[in-house]
């Protein structure tokens, strides 16, 4: 095992004992009921035209969505299969919407929605699908989700070299509140926390 991959299984380790509050034998049991407030599922897809269209994710497509994961990062894994399984199953607050075109998954946002905030994990769009609006239109999704579920404000921490990223939350209405210094420990990098106001 690489450095690299040393250093995110630990984290991944710590991240489901300390955050979701839960070890990873627990991947065998039966998933906790989710709160009714929280429960995406209801949540109708919202069409792009063209074979495109955003839905609440389910289960059948983590598969893909690693696969997807593992293309638009380099062939680096930030999460593997057994992690977004157990996150997706027993972390009550996850939200996870995903881009559909013609019958692929192409694109993902991801996070958590907790009493009045919510915080953006992943997002990634398939490097083909990217630069036609699509990540925005995630982002508006996935804000509007958690509003009208309770929260009243959105946070997510952007790499500080991604002027892109920057570019599209800026955009979308965020704002910088403060640099966290070397966030990104693998790539010895600096991130920035941003805020967005659901209430605006």
């Amino acid at each position: 095992m690489s450095t690299m991959q040393h250093l995110s299984t630990i984290i991944r380790e710590f991240w489901q004992e300390r955050v979701l509050g839960h070890k990873p034998e627990q991947a065998s049991q039966t998933p906790p009921k989710r709160h009714a407030a929280l429960d995406i599922s209801q949540f109708p897809p919202q069409p792009l035209g063209a074979g495109a269209y955003l839905r609440p994710l389910v289960e059948e497509d983590l598969p893909e969505l690693v696969a997807l994961e593992e293309l638009c990062y380099d062939g680096f894994l930030a999460w593997t299969l057994k992690d977004f399984r157990t996150d997706f199953r027993y972390n009550l607050y996850a939200i996870y919407w995903v881009l559909e075109i013609d019958g692929h998954i192409q694109g993902l946002i991801s996070g958590r929605c907790q009493q009045k905030t919510a915080h953006i994990s992943h997002l990634f769009i398939h490097p083909r699908f990217r630069r036609q609006g699509y990540a925005r239109r995630l982002v508006q999704r996935w804000c509007r989700c958690v509003s009208q579920i309770g929260s009243r404000r959105v946070t997510l921490e952007v790499r500080a070299t991604n002027q892109a990223a920057q570019s599209l939350y800026q955009g979308l209405g965020f704002e910088i509140e403060r640099l966290v210094p070397n966030y990104y420990h693998t790539m010895q990098e600096d991130a920035l926390f941003m805020v967005y106001d659901c209430q605006q």
